[in-house]
């Protein structure tokens, strides 16, 4: 399974939902995640992205970070 492929399948699911208010997604500088939230902008431009990550965020002001560790 590609990340292309595993990107699809989640676009999908998001689709089949009527109301798309926030996605939240963690590991959101790492290898899915990277390649992940652009998609989900193009795809969904109303929604509110939100990537959380444990690293430090590069210059990049698409979308909203939070610099954490999600088993805190």
């Amino acid at each position: 399974l590609t990340n292309t492929h595993l990107i699809r399948m989640i676009l999908m699911v998001f689709k089949t939902q009527s109301i798309m208010h926030n996605i939240l997604v963690t590991g959101s500088l790492g290898q899915i995640g990277s390649e992940l939230i652009p998609a989900l902008q193009t795809h969904f431009p109303a929604a509110r992205i939100i990537g959380i990550d444990i690293k430090t965020k590069p210059v990049d002001n698409t979308y909203q970070y939070i610099q954490a560790d999600v088993r805190d």
